[in-house]
């Protein structure tokens, strides 16, 4: 969840992936001979525990590797992530469909994120998106989940720099969920929420975000089980909607890639 002072119509803007641009900034214009290294930092899904609303409002601050926020958090089905899109409420009425359904859910559901939603499909989704809009280098950047944020930012701030980058992206996973999208909790939705920030190499300085965005797997509540239970069924579908997550980024003009 977004902290509370985004406001509602930031929190729609950031989820529903419209592309709503941020007005009264001043875009950057990016150097395209040097380019942009892109990384996907996160602890495993097997570090994250489930929580209920209580976690939602904690602040992610920090540097590129993560600083004093707590990283990828997976926050389970009490949080809905998705609430903010429809403004539903988790009511008993939902729980008790969701029971019906899939009762064990609640303790299935991180061993479902741990092998459906994968670090490097994110990365890959940007690195392909960004290419698509620049002729300037992107290059993949491999972040280790095990090490502490401040090795992890000073290794990531050297490799960017040892292959001449000009600046650094990097996007964190800061939940990962499930919540009903409809009033009568017949259609749910799966996805994650994305914090992404824009890093210059050179003064390790930065230059945009943290950015949100938030891909997600809309689905009948009849194909609910259908999805999450078949391996690489909720990969496939999310895969397309990563890409959408990187060009929704794009469209919000904190920064523009030169061509």
């Amino acid at each position: 969840m977004l902290p509370k002072s985004s406001g509602f119509a930031a929190v729609v803007c950031a989820l529903v992936l419209s592309g709503c641009a941020t007005t009264g900034r001043t875009p950057v214009q990016l150097v395209p001979s040097r380019g942009i290294g892109i990384a996907v930092i996160s602890r495993s899904p097997a570090e994250m525990t489930v929580a209920g609303p209580s976690a939602a409002h904690g602040e992610h601050a920090g540097g590129p590797g993560g600083g004093t926020a707590p990283g990828a958090a997976l926050l389970g089905l009490l949080l809905l992530p998705v609430e903010a899109i429809y403004a539903v409420a988790w009511s008993a009425q939902c729980q008790q469909t969701l029971d019906s359904v899939y009762p064990d859910i609640s303790n299935r559901f991180p061993g479902i994120v741990e092998r459906e939603i994968k670090l490097e499909d994110m990365r890959e989704a940007f690195v392909n998106t960004f290419q698509r809009r620049t002729s300037a280098p992107i290059v993949r950047l491999e972040s280790s989940p095990t090490a502490e944020a401040a090795s992890r930012e000073q290794r990531l701030f050297a490799e960017a720099a040892a292959q001449a980058l000009a600046y650094l992206l990097v996007v964190t996973p800061h939940y990962f969920g499930l919540g009903p999208s409809d009033k009568d909790c017949a259609q749910w939705a799966v996805g994650t929420g994305l914090d992404v920030s824009l890093w210059s190499v050179a003064d390790r300085k930065l230059v945009a975000g943290p950015l949100r965005t938030g891909p997600y797997v809309n689905v009948q509540l009849s194909d609910l089980r259908s999805l999450l239970d078949e391996p690489g069924l909720l990969r496939t579908r999310l895969a397309p909607n990563f890409e959408v997550a990187a060009g929704n980024i794009l469209e919000q003009q904190r920064f523009i890639l030169a061509p």
